[in-house]
């Protein structure tokens, strides 16, 4: 008897839910896709041509109400057809059929179960052109159930099974199955919350690298432990197990945990102390290769307080780590400390916005396996400003930071700069903005590793019509160096020979409620020491027009592309037509 209020609950939650027009309601879709693809490529001009038929039906409905049993059932038919210049026409068939069934599925009962079953088959006709082909066949099947009701834990379970065939004439079929399960639990209240969740899968198949299991879980939780204390904690774990010997099938191993202690000291000045601990470890073994253990723990003490003059604020924090690094017999042991201070001054300037400077030191050392300590510093430094004028506000920043043998030996150099602007213009607004970065990294270990990017985007937007463009840059080093000379990558350059440049431009009109285009062109150019310099220049148009359940769609794009040696052209051009149809129509 003691499912009873349960069985209650679920009917009254099953009856009261709102009954629609219609028990059944189908719908099906007819449409066709044609697109050629022309080349030029010196005398030779290779063309292609695509026919595509899809088409499609689906049906959904309940019994008496949606809130006690619902289903769905569709069915996807397409053909696809390609004919290159110089050989046959190759056909693919792809069927796709499915199903899923829900009792209780209204959102205010707290039980739901639910089932969906999937099974496709793609088919390739031979031709002189395609004589081997492929087909694939895939079955998935699979049920889920769920507790969930307010005040209390939620709970929900799932399992799914899928396979797959391919086949190859004069080839043994290749084969894989998965069997997967998971459960997970949720809770909220005052002052504690937590998500658990388990996933596990068991795959085999013809190839070795298909026969394995794995295992995943996953914890996060959050509770208030005392007045205005706080602790977060993330937990996770993976383990892969090949169940057939391979090199190319490794067993994996994973977890990572962090805790964060938080307490405040306020409820709207700012301060909080805060103690975090983090540990990882990844184990990888592979036949034939050596094995890698990889293990790091991290400490760190932070701190915030606002000063007597309440546009200052004083932070400072603590960290310590400690690294161990096996591969194979080969072992290495880091550990390095830093001490970091922080000061901050913000205001709110009268009818001027908002300005905000901040800066400070950091001193560290670094402890190498093997090797003496080496003592770091290091510092930040930055500052932001925003203003509304009128309408229209403006916003700029720039930061930089720079360390010495702290955390890592080596130095780093980075900044970033940033500036926008937004503003009503007439009906519609526009807003610009510009990034830049660089950052350069000197390690005795590994050489000199720097890269640096800008880019500047803008976009202007009326009513139905809508403009934007973008430019953008950037450089860096394909390989460590051991001598870059001195530059900060950005104002000093340094000796990059990697570079890309980026430009596009665009817009879209929606003339009316069914007919709307578009144009794009986009420039590209890239240079790279190992490889042909490249550059690459494309216009799109795009036109649609949709009446009732009746849509027409066109796409032409034309890319002319220029490489060390040669250049190719091509046009490819896409219609296609839909039409749908059912008891909705």
């Amino acid at each position: 008897m003691r499912f009873r209020p349960l069985l209650s609950a679920l009917a009254a939650a099953a009856l009261a839910a709102p009954a629609p027009a219609a028990a059944l309601q189908w719908s099906g879709s007819v449409g066709t896709q044609y697109s050629r693809e022309d080349a030029w490529v010196g005398d030779e001009s290779p063309a292609s041509r695509h026919f595509d038929l899809n088409l499609g039906l689906s049906l959904n409905g309940f019994v008496y109400r949606p809130g006690v049993f619902a289903y769905g059932l569709s069915g996807e038919y397409r053909r696809a057809s390609e004919t290159r210049t110089g050989a046959s026409e190759s056909v693919r068939d792809l069927f796709q059929y499915r199903g899923r069934a829900t009792l209780f599925g209204d959102p205010r009962t707290p039980v739901s179960l639910s089932a969906h079953a999937l099974r496709s088959t793609e088919q390739s006709a031979r031709t002189a052109s395609d004589p081997i082909g492929l087909d694939v066949e895939a079955t998935a099947y699979g049920a889920e159930a769920r507790y969930r009701e307010p005040g209390r834990p939620s709970f929900s379970a799932n399992y799914s099974r899928t396979e797959t065939t391919s086949r190859v004439p004069l080839l043994a079929d290749a084969t894989r199955a998965t069997h997967s399960f998971g459960a997970s639990t949720a809770h909220g209240a005052a002052g504690f919350s937590y998500n658990a969740a388990y996933q596990t899968s068991q795959s085999d198949g013809t190839y070795a690298t298909d026969a394995f299991d794995d295992h995943r879980v996953t914890v996060f939780a959050t509770a208030t432990v005392a007045d205005r204390t706080e602790v977060r904690l993330s937990d996770s774990y993976y383990l892969r197990v090949p169940t057939e010997q391979s090199p190319f099938s490794p067993r994996q191993e994973l977890n990572a945990l962090r805790a964060v202690l938080t307490r405040y000291s306020g409820t709207s000045n700012g301060n909080f102390d805060q103690v975090a601990y983090g540990h990882s470890r990844g184990v990888q073994v592979a036949e034939d290769h050596p094995d890698i253990d990889r293990t790091s723990q991290q400490f760190g003490y932070a701190t915030q307080r606002t000063l007597s003059n309440r546009e200052w604020r004083l932070r400072g924090n603590l960290d310590a780590s400690l690294a161990q690094n096996r591969v194979g017999t080969t072992e290495h042991r880091d550990a390095g400390q830093s001490l970091g201070l922080g000061l901050v001054w913000a205001r709110n300037l009268p009818d001027s916005g908002y300005v905000e400077l901040r800066g400070g030191p950091t001193l560290g050392l670094v402890e190498p396996d093997g090797e003496g300590i080496a003592y770091g510093y290091g510092a930040s430094a930055g500052g932001s400003y925003r203003r509304a004028v009128g309408a229209t506000t403006y916003e700029t920043g720039y930061d930089l930071s720079f360390a010495s043998d702290v955390g890592d030996l080596g130095t780093s150099f980075r900044q970033q700069a940033h500036g926008s602007a937004s503003s009503p213009v007439g009906t519609g607004s526009v807003r610009g903005q510009l990034t830049v970065t660089a950052q350069r990294r000197d390690s005795p270990r590994v050489g000199v590793a720097a890269h640096r990017s800008a880019t500047l985007a803008g976009s202007y937007g009326w009513h139905r019509y809508a403009l934007s463009g973008d430019l953008g840059i950037s450089s860096g080093v394909s390989a460590p160096v051991t001598n870059a000379g001195v530059g900060d990558g950005l104002f000093l350059s340094l000796p990059y020979d990697t570079h890309t440049y980026t430009a596009s431009l665009g817009g879209t009109a929606g003339v009316t409620d069914r007919l709307s285009f578009g144009v794009t062109g986009r420039f590209v150019s890239s240079s790279l020491p190992d490889r042909p310099d490249v550059t690459e220049r494309e216009a799109r148009g795009t036109i649609r027009y949709t009446i009732g359940a009746f849509s027409v769609a066109l796409d032409d794009r034309y890319t002319i592309s220029q490489v060390t040696g040669g250049t190719a052209r091509r046009n490819l051009l896409f219609v296609s037509v839909n039409r749908s149809f059912g008891s909705r129509y």
